[in-house]
């Protein structure tokens, strides 16, 4: 749509000077620290059992054939399943940490589970709305995730360096999960199933 192109367009000119300032304040180390720790959570996603894209197809196809209230069951169920699913990553990655004897490390991987908890409450209710048709309230929440990373992340480099980027990525994502539960017409729900989260874990190997 329009208005989604039109945020992709500024959050895109956003990153072009947040990008300029972080170069010049932080070092390639820092970066890298950065990286190497938010790598854990990229792997979550990547390696996830893919409860919510399966429930997304689910819920689209029975949503499509005005079986809502099976819809509604299936996205409840599938944000259920991933829930758990959720909890454990974070608890494993947030205790992964004591690995390292540094205490920065110990920080970051906290920092990162918790952010990466928010962010997986933010795709809930972007799916809730999304799919609905209600795109304004997408779009803004969106607009709030990753223009109020940059800025936040500009703001707090010249005091805290390289844990600007974790703090500026963790206060966005807070600040939309906020926005969702203050204006979104339609809420995150949960259910679970054995038997539809198995459902689920199956269908994902024929998306």
């Amino acid at each position: 749509s329009i208005k989604y192109t039109g945020v992709s367009t500024f959050v895109a000119l956003l990153s072009i000077p947040k990008n300029i300032i972080l170069a010049i304040v932080l070092t390639p180390s820092d970066f890298g620290f950065f990286s190497a720790l938010w790598l854990f959570a990229e792997w979550a996603y990547l390696l996830g059992p893919g409860f919510l894209n399966s429930s997304v197809r689910e819920f689209n196809y029975h949503f499509g054939k005005n079986e809502f209230k099976k819809a509604d069951a299936i996205e409840r169920e599938g944000n259920g399943a991933d829930l758990i699913y959720t909890v454990f990553i974070c608890i494993l990655i947030a205790i992964s940490g004591l690995l390292y004897s540094k205490k920065e490390y110990i920080f970051g991987f906290i920092i990162v589970s918790v952010n990466h908890f928010f962010n997986k409450f933010i795709l809930y209710y972007y799916n809730a709305n999304y799919y609905r048709d209600k795109y304004n309230v997408t779009a803004s929440a969106r607009v709030i995730q990753n223009g109020g990373a940059a800025l936040i992340s500009v703001a707090l480099v010249f005091f805290i360096k390289e844990w600007a980027l974790f703090f500026g990525q963790l206060f966005a994502s807070i600040l939309t999960v906020i926005y969702y539960k203050l204006k979104a017409p339609y809420k995150m729900h949960f259910l679970f199933s054995k038997k539809q989260a198995f459902f689920l874990f199956k269908t994902r190997f024929f998306l």
